[in-house]
Formats: structure tokens, sequence, C-alpha cells
């Protein structure tokens, strides 16, 4: 009988048609599911793994248990949320425990998702300055935060469990109408600024969508984030990303839409 909180997975074995044929069998009978599954795959990224998979029922059972310790472990390093009543689905997007707005996407390549509408900033909650508008593309298919016209802007995320490795970074944004330079991006890695820019620029502009009802995912930087063991050791929260928002002048600014950090990684 399944336990309780035992996790749910897609995935189920399939009769091992190997067993028929001794002949075929004992060209594989040095790797057993347990050799192929803790000691040849982890050698493979998932993808790779999952066509590995396919060489026979055999490789395919194998694969199984891999899929299912592996995922059971990254659920556990990134502390997510996984109803106990559903199957797990690796593209799906999970609520990250500990972080506010925080959303993983384990798939074959791990995403991050950090959501502005779960942060509080200055003059957010008047509607003078900004309001909540509908439109295509957003992460959660919700309403995001447009900029009707503020001076001040200071919004200020962070989200922990990254982990080292290449990263590349992304805006879900729409810039369209927002003056040239009027914000500065400020990126920090456990609290040591890593980069920062003018935003938006020309070349975000001119990459604009030029629809005022649509979101756009826009590339900003790549990021490379070197191993700290003592971030990382097991039931480690690893390091944190901060992303933050500041106003390069005192004008009036107007006319931007900001739903979402992505973060990808990447794979050489």
């Amino acid at each position: 009988m399944e336990s309780k909180n035992e996790l749910k997975f897609q995935l189920t074995l399939k009769p091992d048609r190997n067993k028929s044929s001794y002949k075929v069998k004992k060209n594989f009978n040095k790797l057993t599911d347990i050799l192929i599954s803790y000691f040849l795959f982890p050698f493979f990224e998932m993808l790779e793994a999952k066509e590995l998979g396919k060489i026979n029922s055999h490789f395919y059972n194998s694969f199984v248990y891999y899929y299912k310790r592996f995922y059971e472990n990254e659920i556990s390093k990134y502390n997510l949320e996984i109803p106990k009543e559903q199957i797990f689905v690796p593209h799906k997007l999970y609520t990250q425990k500990d972080d506010k707005g925080h959303f993983i996407k384990l798939k074959y390549k791990t995403e991050h998702y950090l959501l502005f509408s779960y942060f509080d900033w200055e003059w957010k909650n008047d509607d003078r300055y900004w309001i909540k508008k509908t439109l295509k593309n957003s992460i959660l298919n919700k309403d995001i935060y447009y900029l009707k016209t503020v001076c001040l802007i200071d919004i200020n995320t962070k989200m922990s469990h990254i982990f080292s490795g290449n990263y590349k970074l992304y805006l879900n944004h729409c810039v369209c109408k927002l003056n040239k330079a009027e914000i500065n991006l400020a990126i920090e890695i456990d609290g040591v600024v890593y980069k920062k820019f003018n935003y938006p620029t020309e070349k975000q502009k001119d990459n604009c969508l030029h629809n005022e009802n649509s979101l756009f995912n826009q590339y900003i930087t790549d990021i490379d984030i070197a191993y700290n063991e003592n971030l990382e050791k097991e039931g480690g929260n690893g390091h944190e990303i901060a992303i933050k928002f500041k106003n390069n002048n005192w004008d009036w600014k107007y006319n931007w839409a900001i739903d979402a950090i992505i973060l990808i990684r990447v794979y050489n």
C-alpha cells in the first residue's frame, strides 16, 4: 500500500522483456537496475538519461527508479510545496516554501520565477500611481502591476535556494513607453553587487512587442555562481539573489509593466 506521504509520479515500470531471453539478458547481467540508476544515469543530464531509457525495458525501468529518486531529492533540495494528492509534473510551477512569490519549475533544467506582485514598494497600493492590469503572457495568468506615473522607484525583491551553476536571467515586462535609462537595475548575489544596468536600454525598447496589452520575456544577463560549501551543503538554502530597481532621476516615469524575474539554469 502506498504511504500517505509518498510522492506520486507520472512514470511507471514496464515488464522487463529481457528476462525472456537468456542471450539478451547475459549482455546486461552486470548492469543491474541499481548500477544503471545509481552509477550510470547520474553522469548524464536528465534529458540524456531519458534518451538512454529508450534502449529497452530494462534501461527504461532503471530510468524510472532514477527519475523518482532524482526528483525526490530536487523537491527536498528546493523545499517545494507539492500537494500530496497530485502527481508531480516536472514542467509545472511549484511554490518554494521559504520565499514569497518564488516558484520553481524543475523540468529537465531548473527554472526560477519570482513575481513582483508578491512584494511591496512605495506607492504600490495607491492607484494614482500603480494599477492592476490584465496583460497577455503573465506568468500566472493573473493581473500584474502597471505604472501609470511616479517619480520614486524603489522595488526590492530576492529569492534563495539558488545553487552553483550558470544561469540566464530574464524579465517578463513591457517597457515600450518607458523612457530610456530612467531606472537603475542592480543584481546582488549574497549581498554583493554582481551587475548594475541602466534600464530600460534602447535595445530593450526596440525589442518590445509594442503592444501595451502584452508582456514579453526578455534576456537581461548571464549569471555564474561559484560553489560555496557552507551555503550548498545538504539541507542548505543555497545562494540568495536580489534584484533591485531604483530611480536614476526624479523625473516622472510612465507606462511600465513588470511581472516577473525568470532565472534559468543552463548547461554547457
